[in-house]
């Protein structure tokens, strides 16, 4: 990563993790944790480039359970990238709530947060079309999944998840998971659980004898700890301040507030707010400023700066203030906002904390009050003003005694029994794999209240506006446009002050998503979401409400201060069009049925640029999981290998339909009739894509496609699946791979699809068929496996049938094999699927 000699302890991690050990890390803020994790990666990366293997994870994902942690993590990585010319593959990509800039996990190196890699491991991917829901999964196999800030995981959920995951890949994805504050006992039990190496001090340990004892920043840097009597008001900023001072409120209104009176008291100094509820590029604005200010932390500012904050600037902020002023948290988390003061080596700093007190002046430690963490808390603050903590240095072994003593009882009750706790989530995690439902990310991922709060001034959408058009508002694509994570609370307050003054407000809530079918193939449907307004205040937590929206003259905004849940002088900003981005290949361009297969094996077999980022061949994402899972379940990788080339080949015979080459050739006729010459014409030959046959936000191409009138083409994938069955059993020597093949051919557009219809081979199919194994590397089979592919069929065989049951009931049963080999499968089907059309632009 960088040319600067390794420490000791960063030396002890690579070794161990490039020898296939997993990590459980324990070590200060500052010391370069990130390094130390990610640099066995990025060499395994390079080992196999220049071996020509597959001996190390072809990805590596860098976990973060916060948004702004990932946003951190990707620019220092970004940073690290073009000092030290990494690459082009290694080009470090984001994937978050509100930079979904990955979503399909495709990139080598990839920063993301907990909950969107979980959702998409339990396939439920956030941010994506259902349709696309197994597509994500197989990414986690075989990868270098690294967990950072691990104590910031909502214990009863994600963080038994996380521990649950990594025991059923278990010689399957490699891992390191590590943190700062947890206590050493706590550690070393999750290392147990997991099989895994622990590297840390032992409970006690001098500095002077650390495994950090290298470590200068660790050894030399000094921060004083006060325990304040009052509240953090602006009488204490101005009374403590420095020349760069960073006060961190609990909640987003203390915040506001203090901000509001700063700017009043301290004309002579630069003033930022920063918190979780601004629009991103506002939010990236003040963060980009921030680090321009903070870049020579060594040197005065022209002007003092005060910076107020909330938990958002907790971790993964690389700046040093002189003086940190925040409300009093779990130990944990206090010594994590501890590491953004004196940070660098050899500098001294003034860490102060305050009860937080509500607006009915009495202390309140929301948003810790749930799990035990208001009793964390307390404790937290007895210990600070006792004289073993009050006004004296605290380095990495203090910090520790302080976690142990805040959060020891808490620790060891959730370590109690915890392998049998680890075995039960894995059996939530199997039922889920199973049957999908979207309660499971609730109790699996993150059991929170927040909700995403659109501001729309038509959110129910069927406006006429200029020129005759219809606003569709938030009734198609809501997510289009950014929106706000809210509390649930802050919305029924909001709606219970309007009920009490019997003044209805345009708060609105949205309970149902409907399909709109615009043809029958299952590519080409819209989602309806329906808005309704909100008249009583149980409909916030009990109407079933998953997305809400409110008018802008409800709330304010700005960019320096934010969402205010108070009307402005001016309705607010609404909420901005995100940035627009594409999860399937849209098939602008007609090919025939041999130029796509062969654009996926181009896809699976060679590297490509796609959208200016470098992607590497298929092949090479897949070899490494299945030698893995091949080894983990004593398969042969050899024969995986070609099953998998098989399925590439074969996954679309059900486009060899009679019905829909009628279709297809139908619809290029009456679009050169329309638009002009096709890039192909209608003369018989297998087509597997029609011209713009999935661009519906043409205007022109929509018109054309609602004119267009056909006898529809019907469903493919299912029927696939069904025609090839007999290939696939002869290919696959009778053993399973026959059904994880047809498993990822019946579902290679949707994950549920089981129906099949029936189905009538074109006659002149037979060279097609023939020309696509060739090209996927089964020449000498060739002529034999089109003979035998089934060219008539009313309905799916009980074979077929079965294919799904199977997946389903060994799920059930804890049998992770077949479920782990399809998702591989279909997640390399789907990639090839999607990126053929530019493989074959390139070919």
């Amino acid at each position: 990563m960088t040319d600067k000699p390794p420490y000791l302890y960063q030396k002890s991690v690579l070794e161990r993790v490039l020898s296939g050990k997993n990590i459980v890390l324990q070590a200060p803020t500052g010391a370069g944790k990130t390094r130390a994790a990610l640099e066995p990666g990025l060499i395994g990366f390079d080992r196999d480039k220049l071996a020509g293997s597959h001996r190390y994870p072809p990805r590596t994902l860098y976990l973060q359970p916060m948004r702004t942690l990932a946003v951190g993590a990707q620019r220092t990585l970004r940073k690290s990238y073009n000092e030290n010319a990494w690459d082009p593959e290694w080009l470090p990509s984001i994937q978050t709530g509100d930079q979904p800039d990955d979503a399909l996990f495709e990139n080598k190196l990839i920063v993301a947060t907990v909950d969107q890699m979980l959702a998409s491991f339990l396939t439920m991917p956030y941010g994506i079309p259902r349709r696309l829901d197994n597509i994500n999964a197989g990414a986690m196999l075989g990868s270098y999944l690294i967990f950072d800030e691990f104590h910031l995981y909502p214990r009863k959920e994600m963080m038994l998840t996380v521990l649950a995951m990594l025991r059923m890949l278990n010689g399957i994805s490699r891992f390191t998971l590590m943190s700062a504050t947890f206590s050493a006992v706590f550690l070393q039990a999750i290392a147990q659980v997991l099989d895994a190496t622990y590297i840390g001090d032992a409970p006690g340990t001098p500095t002077s004898e650390s495994l950090f004892a290298d470590v200068i920043s660790v050894q030399t840097q000094e921060r004083v700890w006060h325990a304040e009597p009052g509240e953090l008001d602006a009488d204490a900023v101005m009374r403590l301040r420095g020349r760069r001072t960073l006060c961190i409120c609990n909640v987003v209104a203390r915040a506001q507030r203090l901000h509001s009176e700063i700017l009043e008291r301290a004309p002579d100094a630069e003033v930022i707010l920063l918190h979780s509820l601004f629009y991103k590029s506002d939010r990236t604005t003040i963060q980009n400023r921030l680090l321009d200010l903070f870049q020579s932390d060594r040197v005065a500012p022209e002007r003092d700066l005060i910076v107020i904050a909330t938990q958002v600037v907790e971790v993964g902020l690389d700046i040093s203030a002189d003086v940190l002023l925040t409300e009093c948290a779990p130990a944990a988390s206090l010594i994590q906002r501890a590491g953004r003061c004196a940070r660098r080596e050899n500098q001294r700093g003034d860490v102060y904390v305050f009860q937080p007190i509500d607006d009915e002046g009495q202390v309140s430690y929301a948003p810790y009050i749930e799990d035990g963490f208001e009793e964390v808390c307390q404790r937290t603050w007895e210990a600070l003003n006792s004289p073993e903590f009050e006004g004296t240095i605290l380095r990495f072994a203090e910090e520790q005694r302080l976690v142990d003593l805040a959060h020891g009882e808490q620790d060891a009750a959730f370590v109690a029994d915890l392998d049998e706790k680890v075995e039960d989530r894995a059996k939530e995690i199997s039922r889920c794999l199973a049957g999908r439902q979207d309660a499971d990310l609730r109790a699996l991922v993150r059991k929170v209240d927040n909700v995403p709060l659109f501001i729309h001034p038509n959110p129910q959408g069927e406006t006429i506006v200029s020129g005759g058009r219809i606003d569709d508002g938030l009734t198609v694509e809501p997510f289009r446009f950014e929106s706000l994570s809210v509390s649930r609370g802050r919305l029924h307050y909001l709606l219970k002050t309007a009920v009490a003054s019997d003044d209805p407000i345009p708060l609105f809530g949205c309970d149902g998503v409907g399909i709109r079918d615009h043809d029958s193939d299952d590519a080409i449907t819209t989602a309806v979401y329906v808005w309704k307004q909100l008249q009583q205040e149980r409909d916030i937590f009990e109407g079933g409400y998953a997305w809400f929206a409110v008018d802008p003259i409800v709330v304010s905004y700005d960019r320096n201060t934010g969402l205010r849940f108070l009307p402005g002088d001016q309705p607010a900003q609404p909420s901005p069009v995100a940035e627009e981005r594409q999860h399937e290949r849209i098939a602008y361009v007609a090919d025939t049925y041999v130029q796509h297969v062969s654009g996926l094996y181009y896809a699976y077999s060679r590297s490509q640029s796609i959208r200016g980022q470098a992607r590497p061949a298929l092949s090479d994402e897949f070899i490494y999981p299945l030698q893995v899972l091949c080894n983990t379940y004593g398969e042969d990788p050899v024969q995986g290998e070609r099953m998998m080339r098989l399925t590439l080949a074969l996954h679309d015979v059900g486009k060899l339909h009679r019905r829909w080459q009628a279709w297809a050739n139908a619809w290029q006729t009456y679009y050169a009739e329309h638009l002009g010459p096709p890039s192909l014409n209608a003369d018989g030959t297998p087509l597997a894509h029609t011209d713009s046959g999935y661009d519906r936000k043409d205007p022109q191409i929509r018109a054309l496609a609602d004119a267009f009138r056909h006898p529809p083409r019907g469903t493919h994938a299912v029927e696939s699946a069904q025609a090839v069955l007999p290939v696939l059993k002869d290919a696959g020597n009778a053993g399973f791979w026959w059904a994880i093949a047809a498993a990822a051919i019946m579902r290679h557009h949707t994950p549920d699809a089981g129906r099949c219809d029936d189905f009538r081979m074109i006659e002149n199919a037979q060279p097609a068929l023939i020309e696509s194994l060739r090209v996927c590397g089964f020449s000498a089979e060739a002529e034999r496996y089109a003979g035998m592919i089934d060219r008539k069929f009313d309905t799916s065989s009980p074979n077929l049938s079965k294919v799904a049951q199977w997946l389903e009931v060994a799920s059930l049963g804890l049998d992770w094999k077949p479920i782990f080999f399809y998702l591989l499968f279909v997640r390399i089907l789907r990639l090839a699927d999607q990126r053929s059309g530019e493989a074959l632009r390139r070919s």
